[in-house]
């Protein structure tokens, strides 16, 4: 029992033991609690603090971000560029307005779709996604940070040019891709329009023949054509960049130079703007070339630059110097020279045309060189020429043309075809020579020979014919005046006397031609000696219904003379004149000074002289009478005395229409 006892003894005390501890553990633990609780509740109050202040800050943040948001929707919702966002798996994360209205698709068209398949040709798709493969992972790649031009396609499948801008952005640790998307359809089209007219002014320009050099407003060069490396020998890169006056501009010239084109920097004007003057330029090898230059100015970025088209007229001035040559002889050519077109139209005369024709440079030209035909000469003649160069082949002739005032000349021409470079015939080219003295001297050779033929054979047979004729003539004399008056012998008789005479008149007259009278000459007047020969034959002048006319020009120098041989020509003249017109008619006798000679002219408005016998009229014993009253020495002895005093005298005539006699007499002192 005592062991019990002492068993629940023990076992009280250990209980109260416990019972102590459990107090003191529990006070113990309070305590501790009290201060953990009071730490908590101070971590609590931070904590608390903490996600306050977060909460503030947060929504500061998110107040920013709202701010920023509605700034970049308002921004891209406005903006003319398409701007598009593609996470980091090229889907479309953000599609603007302008996205929609380049594209053709709406923004829920587009957000969540591929970007690949939305906006990028088949052709680029590829590598595309090569290029983005490696930017998903570093946010690197050949366009990022660069604006380039790529091409796009539309929903409705049409490609067309784009500007694109690319940028990489860092969203939730992964590369994403703003891009700025311009539609530049108008802008490459007015590019490519550029482009084409730069394309074309350089083809033009390189091909062209003429330098065509470019000058800056500080006289450096900037454009330097082909034509310029070859005209000067600088190549292009030699040149641009250079001063031009350091260039191509002879040094004597290039202060003046620099003068001018200083006051060009500030108003884009000088003498030579807008000009064509001929100047020197320098060439690469120093040698100076001549030169055309054409120069303008034009505006660039508000300053002054020059244009300046120049062409080497190197070959064009030696042929013009071979020109200048060639028309100083021909100006200065001792032959009428003229060119027709193609059709025989005058487009030039030299100065001796004018001189021997009478014809001015501007009468002449857009005229035919028909207007010189004296209706003297056979068509066949022209026709010959005609058909000569036409077949391209030289014609050479001699043409009977008659001058503006009227005179006849004689001309020898030789008429050429110009041909072109093709063979064509464009032109004709006659040159003439003035022989009319020439055939002067030969006419009067000509009749003189025969003068002096007929002289001789007169002089050899003059005893022969007189002598017997003289015995006859006595012997009828005396016949006469043993028969029967107004008989039928008497009649006979009378009529064989006639012949006699006629056969004495024609004696003496041969007579002439062999013996020369020397005859003193004298001082006379012409208009005296007309007026004189015209009174002694008066009355038949009167008989025959003839009027005369004169036009005796007043003052007239004399000439040196033997009046009497004078007078006779003109009356032999006169007479010739008379016996056109025996139905009666008009008789115009007329004096004029001509520069060192008198010119006198007869004229008739009798029958004329055909034309085949005008080159024969003053030979002897030629008559176009039928019935022949005379032995035709008339003319030719009228020819002989004007020829012996220096003289000429020619006749004009057609058949029907009367003939005009014409005497050139010198004037001597």
């Amino acid at each position: 029992m005592k062991h019990s006892l002492n068993s629940n003894s023990k076992s009280a005390v250990e209980a109260s033991k416990e019972s102590l501890y459990k107090k003191a553990h529990r006070s113990l633990e309070f305590e501790i609690r009290e201060e953990e609780n009071k730490a908590l509740i101070d971590e609590l109050k931070m904590t608390n603090q903490a996600l306050i202040d977060e909460t503030k800050h947060r929504k500061q943040i998110e107040e920013k971000l709202l701010s920023s948001e509605v700034q970049f929707r308002l921004i891209s919702t406005s903006a003319n560029d398409a701007i598009i966002m593609i996470d980091n798996d090229s889907i479309v994360s953000f599609w603007n307005k302008a996205a929609e209205e380049i594209f053709g698709y709406s923004t829920e068209d587009a957000v969540g779709k591929s970007l690949v398949r939305l906006v990028i040709p088949e052709k680029y798709q590829e590598a595309h996604m090569n290029g983005f493969e490696k930017f998903k992972y570093t946010g690197h790649g050949p366009f990022v940070g660069k604006t380039v031009r790529l091409s796009a396609v539309r929903k409705d499948g049409t490609e067309f040019p784009v500007s694109l801008s690319l940028s990489a952005v860092l969203v939730k640790d992964k590369w994403n891709a703003i891009g700025i998307v311009r539609d530049i359809t108008e802008r490459k089209q007015m590019e490519d329009i550029l482009q084409e007219s730069e394309d074309k002014f350089r083809s033009i320009s390189d091909s062209a023949n003429d330098a065509i050099i470019m000058l800056d407003n500080d006289e450096k060069i900037i454009y330097w054509n082909n034509s310029a490396e070859r005209i000067f020998g600088h190549l292009r890169d030699e040149a641009e960049g250079e001063n031009i006056s350091e260039l191509i501009i002879p040094e004597r010239f290039r202060e003046k130079h620099l003068e001018g084109f200083e006051s060009f920097r500030s108003t884009g004007t000088g003498n030579m703007v807008g000009k064509m003057v001929e100047v020197a330029g320098i060439r690469k090898d120093g040698s100076e070339i001549p030169i055309e230059l054409s120069l303008s100015s034009v505006k660039l970025k508000n300053k002054w630059c020059a244009i300046a088209l120049i062409r080497d007229i190197t070959e064009r001035k030696k042929a013009d110097d071979q020109i200048n040559k060639l028309s100083h002889a021909v100006a200065q050519s001792s032959c009428s020279i003229l060119i027709t077109d193609g059709k025989g139209i005058i487009e030039y005369v030299n100065p001796k045309f004018t001189r021997v024709t009478g014809y001015t440079f501007a009468e002449a030209v857009g005229e035919n060189p028909s207007i010189l035909k004296s209706g003297k000469q056979s068509t066949e003649v022209y026709r010959g020429m005609w058909e000569t160069i036409t077949s391209g082949k030289e014609w050479r002739g001699e043409f009977y043309n008659k001058r503006k005032d009227g005179e006849f000349i004689w001309e020898y021409a030789s008429i050429s075809p110009v041909k072109n470079d093709k063979g064509v015939i464009t032109n004709f080219i006659g040159v003439k020579e003035d022989i009319s003295k020439r055939k002067q001297i030969e006419e009067e050779l000509r009749i003189s020979h025969k003068m002096s033929s007929i002289g001789r054979l007169s002089a050899s047979v003059f005893h022969e014919i007189l002598n017997p004729v003289n015995i006859i003539s006595a012997h009828t004399q005396i016949l006469l005046m043993e028969a029967a008056k107004g008989s039928k012998t008497e009649e006979d008789l009378k009529s064989i006397q006639d012949e006699i005479d006629r056969i004495v008149n024609i004696t003496d007259n041969l007579l002439k031609f062999s013996v020369k009278e020397d005859t003193e000459t004298e001082e006379t007047e012409i208009n005296g000696l007309l007026e004189n020969a015209l009174s002694l034959i008066k009355p038949e002048l009167h008989l025959k219904s003839i009027k005369y006319i004169t036009k005796l020009e007043e003052d007239l120098p004399e000439v040196t003379a033997h009046g009497s041989e004078l007078r006779e020509a003109f009356l032999k003249l006169i007479t010739n004149s008379i016996e056109a017109m025996p139905e009666g008619g008009t008789l115009t006798i007329k004096t004029l000074l001509k520069g060192e000679s008198i010119k006198i002219s007869f004229s008739d408005t009798g029958c004329g002289i055909a034309k085949e016998n005008i080159d024969k009229i003053f030979e002897p014993f030629f008559s176009t009478k039928k019935e022949i009253k005379g032995v035709g020495l008339g003319l030719s002895s009228s020819y002989a005395i004007i020829e012996s005093y220096g003289g000429r005298i020619s006749v004009e005539s057609e058949e029907g229409k009367g003939a005009t006699f014409i005497i050139d007499l010198p004037v001597k002192g």
